[in-house]
């Protein structure tokens, strides 16, 4: 991913995708379909402590209740966390298979919306993040970026690898 993007994790809104599958055969109506929107691609870095705090954020207990409203996010291959919601820790974090550090930075992607919304949607201030560089625009529209990939990985085979796991009590 970071030689297609420049990027180290890419955040994408699971709200943006509006469908649970494409293909085998992918149309561009069934493409427009599933991603709709023509929002930007925004990147910029963010350290390792801002990356667990955004986690946590994510894993509040709110994100895990049906009638609530909270954004859940598809995150790159390159990642992984795991976390206990019965004593509400981060038990492991890792990008490219090493433990996060706090003072690691990560050239991070997300969708401009989201980008200009990270209080809400990812519990961090946009302007905390402008402290760690001036962020930039990757892409006009998301679509294009997806389309690229699409085109230049005709037979995408799924890594089963997982990004995530939760755990409901503790350590259990």
């Amino acid at each position: 991913m970071r030689k297609q993007l420049g990027v180290d994790l890419v955040f994408l809104a699971s709200g943006s995708i509006r469908k649970e599958s494409l293909g085998p055969i992918i149309t561009m109506k069934d493409f427009l379909e599933v991603f709709p929107f023509e929002d930007g691609i925004i990147s910029f870095n963010m350290t390792g402590a801002q990356l667990r705090k955004v986690m946590k954020f994510l894993m509040r207990e709110e994100a895990f209740d049906p009638d609530a409203h909270c954004e859940w996010y598809q995150i790159s291959g390159n990642f992984f966390c795991e976390y206990d919601r019965g004593t509400r820790e981060i038990l492991t974090l890792a990008v490219y298979g090493n433990d996060v550090k706090d003072s690691d930075v990560f050239r991070v992607a997300v969708q401009e919306y989201h980008f200009f919304s990270m209080s809400e949607f990812m519990g961090i201030p946009t302007e905390e993040i402008e402290q760690n560089g001036q962020p930039e625009e990757l892409a006009v529209k998301g679509q294009n970026v997806l389309k690229e990939f699409f085109v230049r990985n005709e037979y995408i085979k799924l890594d089963g690898k997982q990004r995530l796991l939760i755990h409901n009590g503790k350590n259990g």
